[in-house]
């Protein structure tokens, strides 16, 4: 996976087969058709509500991935000085 890309359809599709379940089973899971269960493990992104519902089926939190992805841009960032100390949320409570 390259910096700041994530395939999420093909994570989903590595937990499945982890935990040995089939496409039929999150598809109940989550009340939609199998074969959409299929067309989710080619996408490389899918809207947040459906990974929370994905996520709380398979009992994987998904969004870390992107949560992951963001720390270390902010954390680059910080180590570059791109960051503008003087934004509130970069200032210190003093």
């Amino acid at each position: 996976m390259e910096s700041g890309k994530i395939e999420i359809g093909e994570l989903i599709r590595k937990k499945m087969e982890k935990e040995g379940r089939k496409v039929t089973w999150l598809a109940n899971k989550i009340n939609c058709q199998a074969s959409n269960i299929s067309k989710i493990y080619k996408k490389s992104s899918i809207n947040s509500g459906l990974l929370l519902d994905i996520s709380v089926a398979l009992e994987e939190n998904f969004h870390r991935y992107y949560t992951d992805i963001y720390d270390d841009q902010i954390l680059e960032k910080q180590n570059t000085s791109e960051i503008d100390v003087n934004t509130p949320h970069n200032r210190r409570n003093n």
